[in-house]
């Protein structure tokens, strides 16, 4: 029962760790405010996660010593790509997705946005 309570902590541990890592302001970014115009960066965020453990000698030995050392580990990988910005003006908002061409893109938009409350 022991050793099951090891691997729980150690799944807990990783997990908080992962939660962590992927925040709201992570995956929405914090608001970029210039007068009428809002930007909102938007994040992808992917999560992979492993948790395991071992004991080592003999199956003989383990089964008669209920507290042989075990040995335990976990692992995540966390991947976050932007996506895209959410773009509030007054009264529009729209969605520009994160391409190869999204700086292009968004300098562009950009123009338009600021040309237009001239």
């Amino acid at each position: 029962m022991q050793k099951n309570n090891q691997i729980d902590e150690v799944t807990q541990k990783a997990i908080k760790s992962l939660n962590e890592i992927a925040t709201e302001n992570n995956v929405i970014g914090k608001p970029i405010i210039a007068g009428d115009l809002t930007v909102i960066p938007l994040t992808k965020v992917s999560l992979a996660f492993m948790s395991g453990g071992g004991e080592y000698g003999s199956v003989k030995v383990v089964k008669a010593n209920k507290k042989f050392p075990c040995t335990l580990g976990s692992g995540a990988v966390v991947s976050l790509k932007p996506s895209g910005f959410l773009i509030i003006n007054k009264n529009q908002t729209k969605i520009v997705r994160a391409d190869s061409d999204i700086y292009d893109r968004l300098l562009n938009k950009a123009e338009e946005v600021f040309s237009a409350n001239n």
